[in-house]
């Protein structure tokens, strides 16, 4: 028996068909580690927001069948809070990271995250989460977006104020009447053999650069119009439409920019790069001794550890710094 649907595939094949397919098919790529990362601190602040809810169980069994038994018997001894729940029906699965039962025996469901801000993804996460769990006949009431507090500073902050509870019920109910057509689309996904043939679209780049990007964009011609510098996206999907994909192809454009196209010709003739050398001096004359050479690394940390931080505030961790006191010296 396959596994069943989950709401992180979910949540995949709504960006993307081709996302929900690697996910299950392909190889495990070096660029899913940072969704890996980032998987590890929603877990985190979860943990850390939950840590002091009374009642509470934590359901901790990773496979979903023993962590759906578990659920039952949570849920037959009157449970009220639950974390990390399990459910299924039919090809279907959720593991919601809070439950909290209402008085009137309904539930609200929390989503919590380890972010500043809302993205649209998190409504369908809950829309997914709605459908499965009204299928196994739990009526949620309320859905809660629970989130890092941007304004929060490490050491000076009421710990208590770290998170941020967001009512997000109408925009994740809005959601709810496309779950079943995208459900469909999804388990259709997942019984293809072959890598799904769908076109490239704007959400390889946006809201954030997609993690099997290089995978989708491998299948291109060498040297194709996104690897062209300094042209607008929009311009180079608009090319892509119409069937010019290559740079070559892109000359015949007439939205290619002149710029971008004396940029191909160049390449194409495999002329010698253009070099300015009255800018080149003009710059390098400017530099006075004693010059300082400054390379750093960084870290953004969604839950501050560092007193005096904010969540995903730039905190250099190490640095090195050469200096060079006039012409002759050595740095």
């Amino acid at each position: 028996m396959s596994a069943p649907l989950t709401r992180a595939e979910y949540c995949l094949s709504v960006r993307c068909p081709r996302l929900l397919w690697l996910e299950r098919y392909g190889e495990k790529r070096e660029s899913f580690g940072e969704r890996q990362l980032s998987e590890t601190y929603d877990r985190m602040a979860a943990d850390l927001y939950c840590k002091n809810i009374p009642k509470l169980t934590y359901i901790k069994e990773d496979d979903v069948y023993m962590a759906m038994a578990k659920t039952g018997d949570a849920m037959s001894k009157k449970a009220v809070n639950l974390r990390n729940a399990s459910f299924a029906v039919g090809p279907l699965s959720c593991r919601p990271d809070l439950l909290m039962k209402n008085d009137d025996g309904s539930y609200t469901l929390y989503i919590i995250r380890s972010a500043t801000h809302l993205r649209q993804i998190m409504c369908h996460d809950g829309a997914y989460q709605m459908f499965v769990l009204a299928a196994c006949g739990i009526k949620i009431s309320q859905v809660m977006f629970v989130h890092t507090n941007g304004d929060y500073v490490q050491g000076k902050t009421d710990p208590s104020l770290l998170f941020v509870e967001e009512r997000i019920t109408s925009r994740t109910k809005s959601a709810l009447s496309s779950v079943e057509k995208r459900v469909t689309a999804a388990l259709s996904v997942l019984k293809c053999r072959n890598f799904p043939e769908i076109p490239l679209h704007n959400g390889c780049f946006a809201p954030y650069d997609c993690e099997c990007r290089d995978v989708c964009f491998g299948r291109l011609p060498q040297k194709n119009i996104f690897d062209i510098s300094g042209m607008n996206r929009q311009i180079k999907f608009k090319m892509y439409s119409r069937g010019n994909i290559s740079v070559a192809d892109a000359l015949n454009d007439p939205l290619l920019p002149e710029i971008q196209r004396h940029q191909i010709e160049m390449y194409l003739n495999g002329s010698p790069p253009e070099i300015k050398p009255t800018e080149l001096r003009r710059f390098v004359s400017g530099l006075t001794y004693p010059m300082y050479f400054l390379d750093f690394e960084s870290m953004q940390l969604p839950i501050p550890v560092f007193n005096g931080t904010r969540p995903f505030e730039q905190v250099a961790f190490q640095y090195s710094l050469h200096c060079l006191k006039d012409k002759n010296s050595q740095p």
